[in-house]
């Protein structure tokens, strides 16, 4: 996806309904010294592609860039070799405030880049519980990401058109969220699990949150609220102190309900289901024998 003539010059009209303006030196996004501070959005497009580039994050901004063509270089910061060869279209390098970055290019490149101010991404890791991510050495770096490569070509496609203030900064909220969720599962490949499963006071909450809802619909934000984390890492974690998905988890505690039920009372099949959460009987009947490898009225008949 690339734009045409037409948004280039949308690009280049820095107006307050401009959500992305052109970078004309690599990493120095002159529109910086001349708006208030808050998210800016830049396209860099590099037709040669040869000779090597320096610069230095500034101090106070975050640098998500999304490589929108595939192309090949040598990305260093603060010395040490970030990537050494192809760079594969949706590839998205995060440059730590003040780092210092030196590129050589092989080839022609495009990309878009995000500065988030550091307050706008503190304030996001906090609103998402990701503030352990962002501190941890494993925010940073190079990732690929469809998602957020989707995010960057939909904000060319807004920009083509008249964009509300603040356009950019709600893309790179949606950003920093996969972002998070990268390095979060990152980090957790990379610790001690034991370290990082869920404590037994948490999963005490949990139990207790499920047991009294078993007859409602229980969703994996209601869930991780009651073990008092936030959805990416308590589905995270729960695996590592469980062995399993959260939604498995709580089908279980629903058959071994429905089994107690079936045992100790006389209610039909259906009202059964309703008790415990299945909208249908149909659904209710294959996951029970799923789990138990007998049908709800087997099941009963061979225990009465």
């Amino acid at each position: 996806m690339r734009l045409d003539e037409t948004s280039y010059a949308l690009a280049r009209d820095l107006t307050a309904t401009t959500a992305i303006h052109l970078e004309t030196l690599w990493h120095v996004p002159p529109v910086l010294a001349r708006t208030p501070p808050g998210v800016v959005a830049t396209r860099w497009l590099d037709r040669q592609g040869s000779g090597t580039r320096t610069a230095i994050t500034p101090t106070d901004r975050y640098v998500v860039r999304v490589f929108l063509s595939a192309t090949s270089m040598r990305l260093l910061a603060d010395g040490k070799t970030v990537v050494n060869g192809p760079v594969t279209a949706g590839s998205v390098h995060v440059a730590l405030p003040g780092q210092a970055l030196a590129m050589c290019a092989d080839g022609p490149g495009d990309s878009l880049q995000w500065y988030l101010p550091v307050s706008f991404v503190r304030e996001a890791a906090r609103d998402m519980d990701c503030i352990a991510v962002l501190d941890g050495s494993s925010f940073g770096g190079m990732y690929r990401d469809s998602a957020i490569e989707r995010l960057a070509l939909a904000l060319l496609a807004a920009n083509a058109g008249s964009c509300m203030p603040g356009t950019a900064g709600h893309f790179a909220t949606a950003v920093l969220s996969r972002l998070f969720q990268l390095a979060s599962a990152a980090t957790i490949d990379g610790l001690d699990p034991g370290k990082l499963a869920i404590p037994r006071w948490r999963m005490q909450r949990v139990d207790a949150y499920i047991d009294r809802h078993l007859g409602d619909r229980i969703s994996l934000a209601a869930v991780a609220a009651a073990a008092g984390l936030s959805p990416m890492h308590f589905a995270a974690r729960f695996r590592l102190a469980t062995g399993q998905r959260p939604h498995h988890y709580i089908l279980r505690a629903r058959i071994e309900y429905a089994k107690a039920l079936l045992a100790s009372s006389e209610r039909s099949v259906v009202e059964v289901a309703g008790d415990t959460g299945f909208r249908t009987q149909a659904h209710f009947t294959t996951i029970f024998k799923r789990f138990t490898g007998a049908t709800p009225c087997a099941w009963r008949r061979e225990r009465s």
